[in-house]
């Protein structure tokens, strides 16, 4: 097996703390240390990676975010709090991209992070669920998606579908004049109905899902199109090949309008011919991407979709 620099450099770690030289209390502290360093690792380039450069198939980025590891792995053992590690992440990504970094993703990862610090007991993350106000209840949804984004790194897809539940029916019953953030978590709820095997109730959270998106002018289009294909995913891996040709217009049709590329004849010409071709080939299998939606009143919200 190849060893990646990512790898070489955790070793590099684990080499420098001499852990055959310590007593063994001093060693497991950091043994833990070192598990956790792997951990962190592991999620600032697989779940934070504000460069995107996880999505990369062709070079190798493992080791992209290594340098920012001491410092934060260090403040998670001192036992920082949410919002502190949120600022350290903050003051990272602006390092890193120059401008201003997503401060909903820093909360995201700074819960995840801590979760596995030796503190997480003493101050766990509890989603506060007060919908006596539009904004309130908008907290609410955020507390419950972050929790959620845990419990799908940790696979736990039952838990993220209930949790999706919830948070899509405090969209409803709350929040149903924020189109990108209730189309974002049916969105959402498809992905966790796909991954408990539930792929008929999936297809109709989707479909819910882009009759919200469809409101009002998306900038990029991105959340519109994810669940168009997340749609036809589904559809064409229950073989219902005919069911997906609508939403292959649909997309050329979005397309069309954002960016001019296609008229008529070429539309029709392109989702007739992906849909003939989606009959000869076989199921696609589904696995999550994660993206991040445009914004929706002062934050955002990540998603997980389903794409081949």
């Amino acid at each position: 097996m190849t060893t990646t620099r990512g790898q070489k450099m955790l070793k590099s770690i684990e080499a420098s703390m001499k852990l055959s030289t310590l007593a063994p209390e001093a060693r497991a502290q950091q043994v833990a240390k070192l598990c956790l360093t792997k951990r962190i690792d592991h999620i600032l380039y697989t779940q934070w990676d504000p460069c995107g450069v996880h999505a990369l198939r062709d070079v190798d980025c493992s080791d992209e975010y290594q340098d920012y590891l001491p410092t934060l792995v260090n403040r998670v053992m001192d036992g920082a709090t949410f919002a502190e590690l949120s600022d350290q992440l903050m003051q990272f990504e602006e390092a890193i991209l120059g401008t201003m970094g997503s401060r909903r993703r820093c909360d995201v990862i700074a819960v995840m992070v801590a979760h596995y610090g030796p503190h997480a007991d003493k101050n766990p993350f509890l989603p506060v669920i007060n919908t006596q106000t539009p904004a309130s209840a908008y907290l609410a949804v955020l507390d419950l998606v972050t929790q959620t984004r845990l419990d799908a790194y940790q696979g736990k897809w039952r838990l993220v579908r209930d949790g999706y539940e919830m948070v899509v029916t405090l969209c409803h019953d709350h929040l149903s004049d924020k189109h990108g953030l209730y189309g974002a978590c049916l969105n959402n709820l498809g992905w966790a109905y796909s991954k408990t095997g539930e792929l008929g109730n999936a297809a109709q959270m989707y479909a819910r899902a882009l009759d919200e998106l469809a409101h009002g002018v998306h900038s990029d289009h991105q959340s519109l199109m994810s669940c168009m294909k997340n749609l036809i995913n589904n559809l064409a891996h229950r073989r219902q090949f005919a069911a997906t040709l609508p939403y292959h217009h649909q997309r050329v049709d979005v397309l069309n309008a954002a960016y001019g590329w296609f008229d008529d004849r070429t539309r029709e010409a392109i989702a007739s011919g992906v849909a003939a071709e989606n009959t000869k080939r076989p199921a696609p299998k589904l696995h999550p991407v994660r993206v991040d939606v445009e914004r929706d009143g002062c934050t955002r919200i990540n998603q997980l979709i389903c794409v081949d």
